[in-house]
């Protein structure tokens, strides 16, 4: 399928079944609301960081869970349709699109041969809290304006010889696109979101503290003073503000933190293990299954994009 056939498809719905867009059906931008002016409002707060660029093609089937959320954009569809599903439901990988794939989320990929994709891996912080997008569903749509950049991305990528970006002079212009993208799942997921943000000020100095030392594991009451709470009193406001006991939400922090660490292929598995004070690799292997399904060294052989 010719790239423009292919985003002519992704704008038409090909498939009911498949969420094809958070556009309009007609491939429009939505008319911007009070939605997107607020969140312009907290732009300043925002902080992006990119991490691991991969660009090429990946054929077969697998899930993938990564730390860092991701941009996927398909620069060629390939002869086979591929498909990006989450519990939500699907995305079809048609040319000329885009596919925010959510952060600690598992993704499951099915990609036919030909298919090119372009994946910048990424961390969004809020306020010291870089899980704001964790539960939003997999999103994308058509984005042709986008195409010169992310291939030029794919070209840098591949003269580079490495995951990362860098400084190559394609990075401005990608942070460009990765934001103007970003503001559409915002757009899309505003109601969920604001509420994250109106909760998230409540513990602002605790996500930031927690931000600044991921390798330490902060007892319940440590995490109390930072916010200047009773431990029993913090206990009950961060359960019902959060939905989760804090020993567990800072479990989940530190299981993506460590994820991060190990995308790293300069490091061990052991380093990883002592730097986040686990005293040895079996302990450290038991806290990591529990939260991504199989050991480090499991997840980071079967690791893609």
């Amino acid at each position: 399928m010719a790239p423009q056939a292919a985003t002519n498809a992704a704008t038409a719905g090909v498939n009911p079944e498949l969420r094809t867009s958070c556009d309009c059906q007609d491939g429009s931008r939505p008319v911007l609301s009070r939605r997107d002016d607020s969140f312009s409002a907290v732009g300043s707060s925002l902080r992006m960081e990119i991490g691991p660029v991969y660009s090429g093609e990946w054929a077969g089937e697998w899930r993938s869970r990564m730390p860092l959320a991701r941009m996927f954009y398909v620069l060629a569809p390939g002869d086979a349709r591929g498909v990006l599903s989450d519990a939500g439901g699907s995305l079809p990988l048609l040319g000329n699109t885009w596919a925010f794939l959510p952060p600690g989320r598992e993704i499951h990929h099915r990609q036919g041969s030909g298919i090119e994709v372009v994946s910048v891996h990424f961390r969004i912080t809020l306020r010291g809290r870089t899980d704001m997008f964790l539960n939003t569903p997999l999103r994308g749509g058509a984005a042709p304006e986008f195409r010169e950049v992310f291939a030029n991305v794919a070209q840098h990528r591949a003269e580079a010889g490495d995951g990362g970006l860098g400084c190559l002079p394609c990075g401005f212009s990608l942070r460009g696109a990765l934001w103007t993208l970003i503001g559409r799942v915002a757009a899309d997921e505003w109601p969920e979101l604001s509420r994250g943000m109106e909760r998230d000020a409540e513990f602002a100095r605790l996500f930031e503290a927690v931000e600044a030392e991921p390798e330490r594991a902060f007892s319940v009451a440590e995490m109390a003073r930072i916010v200047n709470e009773g431990e029993s009193a913090f206990a009950k406001h961060f359960r019902s503000s959060m939905g989760m006991s804090p020993h567990a939400w800072l479990g989940e922090i530190r299981a993506r933190a460590t994820a991060e660490a190990l995308l790293d292929n300069g490091v061990t598995v052991a380093d990883v293990a002592e730097r986040f004070g686990f005293g040895n690799e079996f302990y450290f292997s038991r806290f990591f299954k529990r939260h991504f399904g199989s050991s480090p060294s499991v997840w980071r052989r079967q690791m893609k994009i």
